[in-house]
């Protein structure tokens, strides 16, 4: 280590001593304070072997700072990695990389869409939020991206990081990294510097990033190569959430023969890692197998919806296992793949939802089979319903809403508000009351035959049976968390 932050006679001596010494061993890295941000230049051909720190910390105390920080970089490398073997997606790459990278950091491809970013750092960029709001950029921008003349730069630019202290876009300085194939950029990679200052290190430690997203990025491209099919940009919006106007929808939809309106049901499958067949003949497979469904890859699962434009309106119960045809377990079996099916839903636009369903009756089952080799290869979300509702690290407020409205509960509760009922008051009484009649209608003030009724009505229409204990504990927990997260 030497110490530039002495006087200029003496740091003269230390910067030659030190560029002698880096070109006699090779293998060598040097450590050095410094008062600034310039590289001496008796140390420039040496730049990559030497780490830079700014400060006045004693010896003893940035040499502990610098093992917890090299410790925290080997930990952050391990998980990425480990995530990359998982086949995880660009958000998860995000999501592990956000307390180490320290700015917001967004995904987008080349048509504009948002993929990932930074979800638990603040920004308060104007284009960015409106990115973040609309899930792609909007028009005005795209128009200024043509004007600028951005979009030709990143198909072309030989620089491996685009740095950009004074954006003509953002109000804060960027390093970006476009991800090239065959004379066309496929993912753009931007770092908005909005809390950790633009420095070497800062440029360094995005490289190191942008390497590791590399092989999500590489696996995405030879995915779409592979497999591609007509619906897959409109499944990967709708599973991801970008927003889409319902006019859009519908006409998007109906270009593709798809009904926005329906009785629908998702399945992602996850491929085991173990298996010898490759994702993309998977889901050829799949497709081949399941012709009257819609398969798809996104983030590099396999997504199969099935649709049934035919089906009748009307009040819709809570199955638990919902009509999909191409659930067959020899087959996934045979396949080796784990599937995790939404609830039932009857709208296209229905769909980020019973993405993200399927992904957490996924992820559950998939961890028990993991224990289990004789255990099922496909489970449902209606299952786990208790499971997500006390699942804090997995729940979202939009789904949380979404799964409440949806359960017959909610159901009831709507049916009751349009029609000034108290049938979910009823119902939950009944339940507090371990079922017992006679008290539950001393409750209510009601005769117990008129109770007895109106239970009995509630298990037909919303095809539900309070005999399973199961089924009671649900009701009591959807109660529960509707006074909670629905207090309207």
């Amino acid at each position: 280590m030497i110490d530039l932050t002495v006087p200029e006679i003496r740091r003269k001596l230390q910067e030659a001593d030190a560029a002698a010494f880096l070109k006699a061993h090779p293998q060598a890295f040097l450590l050095c304070r410094c008062a600034g941000p310039l590289v001496p230049s008796a140390l420039r051909p040496f730049e990559g072997r030497v780490l830079f720190v700014q400060g006045a910390a004693g010896v003893e105390d940035l040499y502990m700072q610098l093992r917890d920080y090299f410790a925290l970089l080997g930990r952050w490398e391990y998980d990425v990695r480990n995530a990359l073997l998982e086949d995880k997606g660009y958000q998860d790459i995000l999501d592990l990389s956000e307390p180490v990278l320290g700015n917001f950091v967004s995904v987008s491809d080349s048509s504009f869409r948002l993929i990932a970013y930074t979800k638990n750092t603040p920004v308060d960029d104007p284009v960015t939020c409106s990115l973040i709001r609309l899930g792609g950029h909007d028009p005005a921008t795209i128009r200024t991206f043509e004007e600028l003349n951005l979009v030709e730069s990143w198909r072309e630019d030989p620089r491996y990081l685009e740095v950009c202290e004074d954006s003509p876009i953002c109000i804060y300085p960027t390093i970006a990294h476009a991800f090239r194939f065959r004379q066309s950029y496929f993912v753009h990679v931007v770092m908005l510097c909005n809390h950790r200052p633009l420095t070497r290190g800062l440029k360094d430690l995005f490289r190191c990033f942008v390497e590791l997203l590399e092989h999500c990025v590489r696996r995405d491209w030879a995915l779409r190569r592979r497999f591609s099919q007509p619906h897959d940009r409109l499944f990967a919006d709708l599973a991801l959430g970008s927003p889409l106007g319902e006019s859009d929808l519908k006409a998007q939809a109906g270009a593709l023969g798809l009904p926005s309106q329906g009785a629908f049901a998702l399945c992602v499958v996850d491929v085991d890692r173990a298996d010898s067949f490759g994702i993309e003949q998977i889901a050829w497979q799949l497709a081949k197998q399941f012709p009257s469904c819609w398969v798809s890859l996104v983030e590099g699962r396999i997504v199969i919806l099935s649709a049934d434009a035919s089906a009748a309106a009307g009040p819709r119960a809570w199955p638990s296992r919902p009509a999909v045809r191409f659930v067959l377990q020899s087959f996934l079996s045979a396949m080796k793949v784990f599937v995790g099916v939404s609830c039932g839903f009857d709208a296209l636009g229905q769909m980020p939802h019973a993405y993200r369903q399927a992904l957490f009756a996924l992820r559950g089952g998939a961890s028990a089979a993991a224990e289990d080799a004789a255990a099922m290869r496909t489970f449902y979300f209606s299952d786990c319903l208790c499971s997500y509702l006390l699942d804090a690290n997995e729940r979202s407020a939009a789904l949380d809403r979404y799964c409440l409205e949806q359960h017959p509960l909610g159901l009831i509760a709507a049916e009751d508000q349009a029609h000034h009922t108290d049938n979910a008051h009823v119902l939950l009484t009944y339940l507090a009351c371990e079922r017992r009649v006679t008290m539950a209608a001393g409750l209510l003030h009601l005769h117990r035959n008129s109770v007895v009724y109106r239970i009995e009505r509630l298990e037909k229409a919303y095809g539900f049976d309070l005999a399973d204990a199961n089924v009671r504990f649900e009701f009591l927990l959807v109660g529960k968390a509707m006074e909670t997260l629905l207090p309207s």
